[in-house]
């Protein structure tokens, strides 16, 4: 019961990994929430650039399960917290730097 934390960790990372290459292979804005996509120009480059964002967030999600399963669920939180605003502010500078128009 204690490698729950990573299981499940590990599953909602999988699952935004799956979710953030179906969103970069179909380019499709439908598959964003409605209240995200309001005045977008190039519907197509939103959508790439929407599915690296969530793609930084699942591998944080991935990398924390794999260390709490291994090293214990303490250490993978840390991780997993280290690693999700190492993935935000990535996500926010490449945001910024994709979006310049």
């Amino acid at each position: 019961m204690e490698q729950a934390f990573s299981y499940m960790t590990i599953a909602f990372g999988a699952a935004l990994l799956l979710y953030a290459g179906l969103l970069w292979l179909t380019k499709d804005v439908n598959l964003i929430p409605k209240n995200r996509t309001a005045a977008i120009r190039d519907p197509k480059h939103y959508a790439q650039s929407f599915a690296l964002l969530i793609l930084f967030l699942a591998l944080a999600f991935i990398s924390g399960g794999w260390v709490g399963l291994f090293a214990g669920p303490g250490i993978g939180a840390i991780t997993m917290a280290v690693c999700l605003v190492f993935a935000i502010w990535l996500d926010v500078r490449l945001w910024k730097k994709r979006n310049k128009k």
